[in-house]
């Protein structure tokens, strides 16, 4: 419960600046839309980390299960 700040604090952090410095669309409301999307990318991808942190013994186990599982 303590890392969904972290988790969301950075990627927006990291959105908002990427996003002014390429100079992507101007409007407010899909700069807001993409922060959403990224937020929630990032959180999908903790997501994932932890489930296969918990479902694999090691992380040989983990690495080797990582590629079948996104695809």
């Amino acid at each position: 419960i303590l890392k969904i700040p972290i988790y969301t604090i950075i990627p927006l952090i990291f959105i908002t600046i990427c996003y002014w410095m390429a100079n992507l669309n101007n409007d407010l409301d899909r700069y807001f839309i993409c922060c959403g999307i990224i937020i929630l990318v990032a959180q999908t991808a903790v997501s994932f980390g932890t489930f296969l942190s918990a479902s694999a013994p090691n992380t040989n186990v983990a690495l080797a299960l990582a590629g079948p599982v996104l695809v």
